[in-house]
């Protein structure tokens, strides 16, 4: 099974952002795939999918700093609409 995951891991390299284990076992990782079908195979592929209990949550990521700018633009937005009322 090692040598299977090490194959997998090698296979799917150029998709993970992060690629980490748990201290007490498992692991976690963020990828990055073209399309939802690619994502199925990776999942498909995974040597210990059938053996383990994998939690998948699929999230959208935005950069950080374009986030805050635009949450400090609609604070202030709704600011100046609270004095203007």
């Amino acid at each position: 099974m090692t040598e299977a995951m090490m194959a997998w891991r090698v296979r799917y390299r150029e998709h993970f952002e992060s690629f980490d284990f748990f201290v007490d076992g498992g692991g976690c990782g963020i990828v990055n795939f073209p399309e939802e079908l690619a994502l199925n195979l990776f999942y498909l592929e995974f040597p210990f999918s059938f053996f383990s209990d994998t939690d998948t949550d699929v999230l959208t990521l935005i950069p950080g700093d374009a986030a805050l700018a635009q949450f400090q633009g609609m604070i202030t937005a709704l600011s100046q609409q609270a004095v203007a009322a």
